[in-house]
This record gives C-alpha cells, sequence and structure tokens, in this order.
C-alpha cells in the first residue's frame, strides 16, 4: 500500500463522529419519518406560530433520518452537516434552551444534548467526511474552497 493510499489513526477521528451521528440521527428520525413522529414537531412548530409546520415537521424528519445515512456513508457529508447544524440549532432555540443546559432539569430537557449533537455535526461542517467516506473516493476537489486534494490538505 503506498503512503498516499495508507490510513493513519487522525483519519479514523471523523469516521467515528459520523458514525454516532448516524446512529443517534437514524434512531430518532426513522420514527418521524416511518411513524408519524414528524407531526409531533408539526404540532410544537404550529403552536409557536411557525409558517407551514407540516413542511417543516416532514423536513426535520428528512434532516435527522437522511442525515444519518449520509453521515454513515461519508456522501454530500458538508451538506447533511449543515443540515444537523440547523436543526440542532432550532432545537435548542425553540425548545431546549429554556430550560438551561442540564438535560436533567426540572422544568424539562436542556440543551446539552442538543449542543453535543450541533457541536459533532459542526466538526464534519468544517472539517469534511474525512479519508474514510464517500466524499473522499468520489471527488477530487474540496468542495468549500475547490483545491485539489493532496496529502494533508482539505478533507
Amino acid at each position: 500500500m503506498s503512503e498516499q493510499n495508507k490510513i493513519h489513526m487522525v483519519d479514523l477521528v471523523p469516521l467515528l463522529v459520523r458514525i454516532t451521528l448516524a446512529a443517534v440521527f437514524i434512531y430518532h428520525g426513522y420514527g418521524k419519518v416511518f411513524d408519524g413522529g414528524h407531526t409531533g414537531i408539526a404540532g410544537m412548530m404550529a403552536a409557536k406560530g411557525a409558517p407551514f409546520p407540516e413542511v417543516l415537521g416532514w423536513m426535520a424528519a428528512i434532516a435527522e433520518f437522511g442525515g444519518g445515512i449520509f453521515m454513515l456513508l461519508g456522501l454530500l457529508s458538508r451538506i447533511w452537516a449543515l443540515g444537523l447544524v440547523i436543526l440542532m440549532s432550532v432545537a435548542i432555540a425553540t425548545v431546549h434552551g429554556q430550560h438551561g443546559f442540564d438535560l436533567r432539569s426540572d422544568t424539562g430537557p436542556g440543551f446539552e444534548y442538543c449542543f453535543t449533537l450541533l457541536m459533532m455535526a459542526l466538526s464534519i461542517l468544517v472539517g469534511g467526511a474525512g479519508a474514510i467516506s464517500l466524499d473522499r473516493k468520489l471527488f477530487r476537489s474540496c468542495c468549500f474552497c475547490g483545491a485539489k486534494k493532496k496529502e494533508g490538505e482539505c478533507s
């Protein structure tokens, strides 16, 4: 195996982050997509006066389930990571933020879990899917700067 194709320990970091995000979002997204969970989000958004709550419910469900699958594959990772960052930011702003940081708050679940997921997705958004991903295999240039991939450059 040439030095260029060698997998290094550091290459496992984004893979492990992606696997963790995938497990969480596929699990939670599945119920929203296939078991009607999107209607709960739609109802909550309607109660807060958000426009098109049914559309927002489906968008959240697809972002979670689809984002989880694409994270697992490492495909279009930065795009899906952006969606997950937005999703978790909205969850913090509209639901969890009012209860403080602690997940076990007396008033309701705080935002620590959403914040953790947000930061994990942000790490993929900023750093890319890594060497062990379909993004790396399929795309020859960095989707942010357009630079050709070389050892040590854009993820």
